[in-house]
């Protein structure tokens, strides 16, 4: 369930169209396929595009959070520069 906004964008695991509530599962078992000494070093990508919500990505940070998925390197597509 979306906690901040009115639903979610389409989120795309590898190859799957999912949602936010997916994506603790997912690390999971991607987190069970690397060897003990490589867990510390995981880090999760995740890559926006410019339709892509505030609220989706609080969501899904949410979700890494509870399976304690810290390391994260945000990518986003480049947006108009803001004159003033």
């Amino acid at each position: 369930m979306s906690k901040y906004g009115k639903g979610y964008d389409n989120i795309q695991l590898n190859d799957k169209i999912s949602t936010a509530d997916d994506v603790a599962h997912f690390i999971l078992k991607r987190i069970n396929n690397i060897p003990d000494s490589e867990r510390p070093f995981m880090t999760t990508s995740l890559k926006a595009d410019k339709e892509s919500t505030v609220g989706t990505m609080a969501d899904i940070r949410e979700k890494l959070r509870e399976v304690n998925a810290l390391k994260l390197n945000l990518s986003a597509h480049r947006g108009d520069v803001i004159k003033k």
